[in-house]
């Protein structure tokens, strides 16, 4: 055999082994920096779980697609590859049912934008600041300061509150006067109560509603707009100040009243039995 033939031998092996280097080498490059662009993109609305989560799905994508094509460059049958792949992706599926379900429920989280990171929740009978926006679940810090883990598919089934969606919020205080104290005093002190606390908005304006008559009651509404940010502190500034306020008015808080009949206090007590 000829140094000739031996080099144009060598050269033709080598030639597709280089080809299927440089593809992959390729495949590695373009999946990183389409990676960390979509982790970019994603980091406007999603926590960093969601971003290390695409970028490596993007860029392990981009490997396997490199592989299989220098795989196929060098002269390997991907067929009998591809058969027992698909046999141990089904394996994978039926044995990840509940992580496949969060997972796509995350998504439907994410294109929603029903929620994101530092708003205040309520789902499931629980409430508090949401930490942190995972692929298969979302980290809530409860008002309590624990850290409770939920499920996205309990998200995406159960009634969602987000305390946060709007800017605004309004307060709404339900109070008892005795029904023969003056209402319309009480009404005027009470949005007076409104204008006078700076972080009450005034559009929309202070609204105090009579409810109705109940028990020698008379159920008022107090119902009062503020920023969300401060939703709590202008409540209970609002809450320690109406006491005062109704009392300067002549229409005091009542308190519970008990009645009893001339029959109940001398009705005799049920036997006893033996």
């Amino acid at each position: 055999m000829s140094a000739t033939q031996t080099t144009s031998d060598w050269l033709a092996t080598a030639a597709p082994v280089a080809e299927a280097l440089v593809v992959l080498a390729l495949s590695v490059v373009a999946g990183r920096l389409l990676g960390a662009a979509l982790a970019r993109g994603i980091r406007r609305f999603a926590s960093p779980g969601w971003e290390q989560m695409a970028r490596r799905f993007t860029s392990w994508g981009f490997i396997g697609l490199g592989l299989a094509n220098a795989l196929q460059v060098v002269g390997i049958d991907l067929s009998v590859l591809l058969g027992a792949a698909g046999f141990v992706t089904i394996a994978v599926g039926f044995a990840a049912q509940t992580s496949t379900t969060n997972f796509l429920s995350g998504l439907f989280l994410m294109l929603e934008s029903a929620l994101k990171v530092g708003d205040f929740i309520e789902v499931a009978g629980l409430s508090g600041e949401v930490i942190s926006i995972d692929p298969l679940s979302v980290r809530m810090r409860t008002f309590d300061n624990r850290l409770v883990r939920i499920p996205n598919e309990t998200l995406v089934k159960a009634n969602l509150t987000n305390l946060s969606g709007f800017p605004i919020r309004r307060i709404d205080l339900p109070l008892t006067v005795p029904q023969e104290a003056n209402l319309v005093a009480a009404r005027d002190a009470l949005a007076r109560l409104g204008e006078a606390e700076p972080r009450v908005l005034q559009h929309p304006a202070p609204n105090i509603m009579v409810l109705g008559f109940e028990g020698g009651h008379a159920r008022l509404q107090a119902s009062y707009w503020a920023a969300a940010d401060v939703w709590v502190a202008v409540r209970t500034s609002l809450a320690c100040s109406i006491p005062a306020t109704l009392a300067s008015a002549g229409a005091p808080l009542s308190t519970p009243r008990l009645e009893l009949s001339r029959r109940d206090l001398t009705a005799s007590p049920a036997p006893q039995d033996a």
